[in-house]
């Protein structure tokens, strides 16, 4: 005698794909990388932003656990006289503003080539800031 559930799972067997291979598993970092990607082809070309720099504020953020809103990037790869600070809407994905920003006396002229988080440098410090709801 055949079991009953055994056998009605044999008779609808063919409803069931057949897997040969297994599932590839999604990484996190490839669908963090499309996300990246994503919010930074949303932007527009017009934002002169390079995507490795939009991608390492962003990564930067994330692995700290943050979820921000709003993202403001000082791309220190670009010369002094480039609008070169970026406040991005990660929400909506767009420009809120782009505008100028400096950096310290002793951290190049046109181009930004020494850093330094050392008090007295007068280098600008590279990393990540944490900006409250307001700014005092």
């Amino acid at each position: 005698m055949v079991n009953t559930p055994l056998a009605i799972l044999w008779l609808f067997a063919w409803l069931f794909p057949v897997i040969t291979e297994p599932p590839v598993p999604v990484s996190t970092e490839t669908a963090e990388v499309d996300i990246v990607a994503e919010i930074h082809r949303d932007l527009g070309d017009d934002i002169d932003l390079a995507l490795p720099v939009f991608a390492a504020a962003y990564q930067s953020v994330e692995k700290r656990g943050m979820e921000p809103t709003v993202l403001a990037i000082a791309d220190m790869t670009q010369p002094s006289t480039a609008k070169r600070l970026y406040v991005i809407d990660l929400v909506r994905k767009e420009l809120v503003l782009r505008s100028y920003v400096a950096h310290g006396q002793n951290t190049g002229e046109l181009m930004a080539e020494h850093f330094s988080n050392k008090h007295g440098s007068h280098q600008t410090s590279l990393g990540l800031y944490r900006v409250g709801v307001e700014i005092v």
